[in-house]
Formats: structure tokens, sequence, C-alpha cells
């Protein structure tokens, strides 16, 4: 956590390639149950909506 309590957040912008990357880190870390978008977002330091910006579900990134 930065100093002022907020949750730090990424730095560089995201894309859907991004998000494919560490959907693949996470599928071979956890399986596909350990593929949620909380997770996603947690990997990203994004929120979960910024992802839906990209990606429509987690099928489409199936």
């Amino acid at each position: 956590m930065a100093r002022s309590g907020r949750i730090e957040r990424r730095t560089d912008a995201l894309s859907k390639e991004r998000i494919i990357g560490a959907a693949i880190e996470i599928l071979d870390s956890g399986g596909e149950r350990g593929l949620t978008f909380r997770a996603l977002a947690a990997r990203l330091a994004t929120g979960s909506g910024a992802i839906y910006w990209h990606v429509k579900d987690k099928d489409e990134l199936l």
C-alpha cells in the first residue's frame, strides 16, 4: 500500500494482450478455478471494470 493508505495502481497502459498474459500466468499457477476477474485485477493492479473494458467475460479469455 502507498503511504496515503491507497492501493497502488499500475503505471503502464492496460491492454488486451497484458490481460491475456496475466490470465495465462494465473491459469498456469491455479488452473481454471483460480482465474477470476478479481484475481486478474489484483495481478494487473487495476479494477475489474478496467478489464471488462477490454474483454467481455471469462469465456473470451479461455
